[in-house]
C-alpha cells in the first residue's frame, strides 16, 4: 500500500481523536452504550467523530471544515470516475423559471412582509462525477491515464442498463462533495448496473440559497439535454432517478418540487438556443433526508441529540452548522 503526504497528514490529524475512538469501542462491544441498542459499531464510532467535529470547545472556522471534508485523494479500486462541467446556458430562462417558482411558493410579498425577496444567483459551470463501477480492478488501483472523456467511455463499456442516477451529496449543504460519496455513488451503480452523475453544487454559507437548487437543475436539463460538448447522450426520463442523502435528500426532494410545479405549468425552458420541455423523473430515492428545515419536530426541543444522531442542537452549539441551518431556514 503506497502511503502518501495526504494520507500521513490525515493520520497525524486523527491522533488527538484516538482515545475517544477507543473509548466509544469498548462500550460498544459490552453494549453498555446508549447506541449499541441501534448501531453497529462502525456507525457508533462515525457518530462520535462526527459529534466531535462539529462540537468542540474551539470552533473551527467554516472554510477549514469545508477543505477538510473536500479533501480528495483521488479515486483507487472499483471505480470509474470521470469529471465533467456542465457549461450554462447562454439564456437565463432556466434561472428566471426557478426564481419565479420560489417567489410563489413562498406567497405575495407586500408592504409589512419581513420577506427578503429570493437571491438571484450567476448562472455558473456546474461540475460533476460520472460515476461507475469497475469490475476487475485491484482494491487500491488508480484510474487509467487517459482523457476524461475516454474514462467515461471506458465507464459506459460496463454499464449493463439505461439507469441513470442524479446523486446530490449530504453535508448540511456546507460540507462534502462528490468525493466524499464515492463509496455510495459506486455502490449505487453496481446495484442498478447503471451509472450516477454526482453533482458538485454550490455551498453555503459562500453561496446561499438557491444556489444549489440552480446547480442541481442545470444538472438535471444537462442530463436530459446535453450541452455540446457532453459526453453523453440524452437521458431518457424514463431511465434518470434523482437521488441524495442528508441534506442530499432535501435538495433531491426540492427539485422534485420544482420539476413539478413547471410540468404544471407546461411552460419551456430556451436552454442553449432550444425550447425544452421540464418532465418528470423517473423516481425519487432520498436516504435520511434533512427535511424539517423549520426544526419544529418535537426532537429539536430535546436537550441533548439522541444517541444515534451525530448533529448536534443548533441552538446550544458553536458548529458552524447553526449558522447554515438558520440561513437555510429562512426558506
Amino acid at each position: 500500500m503506497k502511503i502518501t503526504a495526504a494520507t500521513l497528514k490525515a493520520a497525524w490529524a486523527s491522533l488527538p481523536l484516538l482515545p475517544l475512538v477507543a473509548r466509544v469501542a469498548l462500550l460498544h462491544i459490552l453494549q453498555l452504550s446508549d447506541a449499541a441498542e441501534y448501531l453497529d459499531l462502525r456507525s457508533s464510532l462515525l457518530v462520535a467523530v462526527f459529534r466531535a467535529m462539529l462540537v468542540t470547545s474551539k470552533p473551527r472556522s467554516i472554510s477549514d471544515i469545508q477543505k477538510f471534508t473536500t479533501r480528495d485523494s483521488g479515486p483507487q479500486g472499483s471505480i470509474w470516475v470521470s469529471r465533467y462541467a456542465a457549461p450554462p446556458p447562454p439564456e437565463t430562462g432556466i434561472r428566471d423559471a426557478l426564481i419565479d417558482t420560489v417567489e410563489r411558493l413562498a406567497g405575495p410579498r407586500h408592504s409589512k412582509s419581513h420577506r427578503p425577496p429570493v437571491p438571484v444567483p450567476d448562472l455558473v459551470d456546474v461540475e460533476a462525477e460520472w460515476t461507475g463501477y469497475r469490475a476487475g480492478a485491484a482494491r487500491n488501483e488508480p484510474l487509467p491515464s487517459m482523457s476524461e472523456r475516454e474514462r467515461y467511455h471506458g465507464m459506459m463499456r460496463e454499464c449493463t442498463t439505461p439507469t441513470t442516477i442524479l446523486y446530490l451529496h449530504g453535508g448540511a449543504y456546507y460540507l462534502c462533495d462528490p468525493s466524499t460519496h464515492r463509496p455510495t455513488t459506486k455502490k449505487l451503480a453496481k446495484l442498478t448496473g447503471g451509472r450516477c452523475y454526482s453533482v458538485r453544487y454550490r455551498l453555503a454559507p459562500q453561496h446561499p440559497f438557491p444556489s444549489a437548487l440552480l446547480d442541481a437543475f442545470v444538472s438535471y436539463f444537462a442530463l436530459l439535454y446535453p450541452p455540446p460538448d457532453a459526453y453523453h447522450d440524452p437521458v431518457q426520463p424514463e431511465h434518470l432517478v434523482i437521488a441524495g442523502d442528508s441534506a442530499g435528500g432535501n435538495l433531491a426532494l426540492a427539485l422534485l418540487q420544482l420539476l413539478m410545479e413547471l410540468r404544471n405549468q407546461d411552460a419551456p425552458i430556451l436552454w442553449h438556443g432550444e425550447l425544452r420541455q421540464v418532465p418528470l423523473p423517473a423516481g425519487v430515492a432520498v436516504n435520511s433526508p434533512w427535511l424539517d428545515m423549520t426544526q419544529s419536530a418535537p426532537t429539536w426541543e430535546m436537550g441533548t441529540p439522541t444517541p444515534y444522531d451525530f448533529l448536534p442542537k443548533p441552538e446550544t452549539s458553536t458548529s458552524p452548522t447553526r449558522c447554515c441551518r438558520t440561513r437555510w431556514r429562512r426558506w
